[in-house]
């Protein structure tokens, strides 16, 4: 807890600090009173500034804290809703004054439960840094994402949703509850299949084309049943080609127009094939 120390240093305290290479950070001045907001997920909530410290707004070699920098960042662009997780709830009271400091109203605030892994244990220890990049490279659609974070921590079912807009449509902060919700990434996978196999090719189309599957409608209606993520529709065209490729060859060879040592070359070049 910082006791305010630096306030009592005279003109001289300081000229003898900066004589010795010591330059100063800044500080926020709070006002020890009770600071009340309605949260959109806690409801009510009052939290007294006398048991908080003075928050650094700059450090000594002149970098601002993201304490002071979000809050600019904030009324700049007209912020009207801030969602964070319920471990910032200190540090909104702090910043709510902050705002008023400032010249500018807080936005709405709600803090949320933590998540913890499917076992009860906090994420950081069950997942590692498990990040959106990550899940964008293990084939996690974002719609998906969204589905689930829409839900979780709420008492409505989890449902695979194929579209933003209807994610949004049937988003409702009030019904998150402030009880510990549970993260399972196979959930989010079954999730994420369902979602996948429910695409029209028109959806998928250009997508197919950038991670070189040259598939019409008839292909993907014909794998998107078997694929858990857009991605595995690479192995399954790799299938079909090799697989109609093996069949024009065993014609070849019941028909004898091609050598002996031509099938051996051509069975075993097909075999490495399919199974690369």
């Amino acid at each position: 807890m910082y006791d305010r120390a630096g306030l009592k240093l005279t003109d001289d305290d300081k000229a003898k600090l900066e004589a010795d290479g010591r330059r100063p950070h800044w500080r926020f001045l709070l006002n020890d009173a009770e600071v009340r907001w309605h949260d959109m997920v806690r409801g009510d909530v009052a939290y007294h500034m006398s048991s908080l410290s003075d928050p650094v707004l700059m450090r000594e070699d002149g970098r601002v804290i993201y304490t002071l920098a979000s809050v600019v960042d904030d009324i700049d662009h007209a912020i009207t809703h801030i969602i964070r997780g319920e471990d910032h709830v200190t540090n909104s009271a702090a910043q709510i004054q902050l705002f008023e400091a400032l010249g500018s109203t807080a936005p709405m605030m709600g803090h949320l439960a933590l998540l913890a892994g499917a076992d009860g244990e906090g994420l950081s220890k069950r997942l590692g840094s498990l990040s959106i990049g990550e899940l964008r490279q293990n084939g996690i659609e974002p719609v998906a994402i969204a589905s689930l974070l829409a839900r979780i921590g709420t008492a409505d079912p989890v449902v695979p949703q194929s579209q933003l807009t209807s994610v949004i449509e049937n988003f409702d902060i009030a019904k998150f509850g402030r009880a510990t919700a549970k993260f399972d990434p196979a959930e989010l996978a079954k999730l994420n299949s369902q979602i996948v196999q429910e695409l029209d090719f028109a959806a998928v189309e250009s997508r197919l084309a950038e991670i070189d599957v040259a598939g019409d409608e008839a292909f993907w209606l014909a794998v998107r049943g078997n694929l858990a993520t857009l991605h595995e529709a690479r192995v399954w065209c790799r299938f079909f080609n090799s697989a109609w490729a093996l069949y024009a060859l065993m014609l070849l060879m019941r028909s004898g127009s091609i050598s002996l040592g031509c099938q051996i070359q051509s069975g075993l070049f097909f075999a490495k094939y399919t199974l690369c």
